[in-house]
């Protein structure tokens, strides 16, 4: 997972797609071992962090390729994985903006994860809702 991960170039793709997101502050994204199948964000570090246990989860959730599903692999796996990172960004955005947030903020940073997704292409947007969509589905739980 580590060595696919930096092949991909994953945590600069995200810093790229993360780039109109103006903050008051400068924050990292990071990957790292966390024992627990998470993605968070850590306020005191501005941080953003994803750990390789929630990757390798979703990589075996999700249907194997040319595997007939109504989700295909990239929404699963790409699509699950950025929805995650914007979800811990509307966290970020909150908390360095000190956003009141009314109700779950578990909530508000769901609908600003897939407000910031449907400011992309129709073809990004779709990949994100419907990764994020198959993870609610599966039961699939993480904690920021």
């Amino acid at each position: 997972t580590i060595e696919r991960l930096k092949q991909f170039r994953l945590l600069e793709q995200l810093s790229e797609f993360f780039s109109p997101v103006r903050l008051p502050y400068n924050f990292a994204l990071t990957t790292a071992e966390c024992g627990a199948v998470n993605a968070y964000y850590s306020p005191s570090q501005r941080k953003i962090v994803l750990c390789y246990e929630f990757v390798e989860s979703v990589e075996r959730m999700g249907p194997k390729i040319g595997e007939p599903t109504e989700f295909s692999y990239q929404e699963v796996v790409v699509g699950s994985i950025v929805g995650a990172m914007l979800h811990e960004l509307g966290h970020a955005v909150f908390d360095m903006n000190e956003v009141p947030v009314l109700g779950r903020e578990e909530d508000a940073a769901d609908a600003i994860a897939t407000f910031i997704a449907l400011q992309f292409s129709k073809d990004v947007a779709r990949t994100v809702v419907r990764g994020t969509s198959y993870l609610h589905k599966g039961s699939f739980a993480f904690h920021a």
